[in-house]
């Protein structure tokens, strides 16, 4: 892979951290000229700087991507110093939840604002920014990352899954449009990813998460993402295009929620143990009929008792 993207112009949204560091790094090991802007300038500079340390080409732009006139500059300023060009891999994003039954009007009007200018509209406003040297010659990539909430949706979180839609839904047509001048567009859906909008969350809650809804039974990592971004930008993956791709361990493959074996037995059964006792106590003829029944919910489904 490496032969094949030397001096590609690969431009990388959300850099300074998770996903987006993931890939600066991994583009710049596979020869690219590495373009990273975020809206935190500290951490972007610190990405370079390891890039720069271990022999990586990459140049650090600071971006607001809610911010329509910066983005033209900073198309302006990457063709001035860096060149055309090739990959454009739309990765900035936010998070937030509230109800649509949010009292203050303003909060709530805010982070839908915010949600859907970072997470949807900014990403069409790059592939427009750059679409002259994207669509310069055959062989142009842009990859959409969005999320299973493009996909889902979540409680409480109205104004992250509809922008993350939207970009599914943009990714579909953009394929269409951009295909006959030589570019294709993709997405990418990461699942549960250990990155910095998921570190709030309690490692108990993500174990617990992993394992009644990820057939991989865990988080996945940012540079589990970066590889597959990486393989969709290659030349060969020419005629992958308006192709919704999740990386997510398995989690929009599931349709239910997932056996607790090794969780649930070590917790639950105790509990469950107990209350047959008792009903063995009561009703002893009964208790033979739903024992092994019981039993097998146990070791197979843990569906049977939510824990």
């Amino acid at each position: 892979m490496e032969g094949v993207m030397k001096n590609k112009i690969v431009v990388i949204t959300g850099a300074a951290s998770g996903q987006g560091k993931a890939e600066a790094i991994l583009f710049a090991k596979l020869g690219c000229k590495v373009v990273i802007c975020d809206i935190n300038l500290q951490p972007l500079k610190e990405v370079e700087y390891e890039i720069k340390q271990n022999g990586g080409n990459v140049k650090a732009y600071q971006l607001n991507v809610a911010d329509k006139d910066a983005i033209k500059a900073f198309a302006k300023n990457v063709g001035n110093d860096i060149g055309m060009t090739d990959i454009l891999i739309n990765n900035a994003g936010v998070g937030g939840s509230y109800p649509v039954t949010h009292e203050n009007d303003d909060e709530f009007e805010a982070n839908w604002s915010r949600q859907l200018a970072v997470n949807l509209t900014a990403q069409v406003r790059l592939i427009r920014a750059f679409i002259k040297p994207l669509t310069r010659q055959v062989g142009g990539r842009i990859i959409n990352i969005a999320s299973t909430e493009g996909t889902g949706a979540t409680l409480f979180n109205g104004a992250y899954v509809a922008a993350k839609h939207g970009s599914v839904g943009l990714t579909k047509a953009l394929s269409l449009e951009l295909a006959p001048l030589g570019c294709t567009v993709n997405c990418v859906q990461p699942g549960p990813i250990r990155t910095g909008m998921t570190n709030p969350i309690p490692e108990r809650q993500k174990n617990l998460y992993s394992k009644r809804l990820v057939p991989m039974r865990r988080y996945g990592l940012p540079e589990e993402i970066a590889n597959v971004v990486a393989l969709i930008a290659t030349p060969g993956t020419s005629f992958l295009n308006g192709a919704i791709i999740p990386v997510d361990g398995g989690l929009l493959a599931n349709n239910a929620l997932l056996p607790m074996r090794d969780w649930w037995i070590k917790k639950e059964s105790k509990i469950l143990d107990s209350e047959l006792k008792k009903f063995q106590k009561t009703f002893p003829q009964t208790h033979r009929f739903i024992q092994k029944p019981l039993c097998l919910c146990r070791l197979f489904d843990g569906r049977c008792f939510d824990g």
